[in-house]
């Protein structure tokens, strides 16, 4: 799955480099959603975040979709798949 989770990434964020795109997504791999989870053409990353307060809230991070499947819908089905995990 990393090999994918890199390959979306680069695609996504290309200025980023291919180091840093390996680093981000090992980092963070038990944080990935991907859309389908099957045969991923999109990924994204939500990340849990303890406040000060002690409650817990998620934000998003580094949504990217393959150059080829893009206008497809793919970001937008991974977006709500990643709003039901963050509740």
């Amino acid at each position: 799955m990393i090999n994918e989770l890199v390959k979306i990434y680069i695609d996504g964020f290309v200025e980023d480099g291919e180091d840093y795109a390996k680093y981000f997504c090992q980092k963070h791999q038990d944080c990935a959603i991907t859309y389908p989870p099957k045969s991923p053409k999109s990924a994204g990353y939500v990340i849990p975040k303890r406040l000060s307060s002690g409650s817990y809230c998620a934000y998003f991070s580094a949504i990217a979709t393959i150059r080829r499947e893009r206008g497809k819908g793919c970001a937008s089905a991974l977006i709500k798949e990643m709003l039901d995990v963050a509740y």
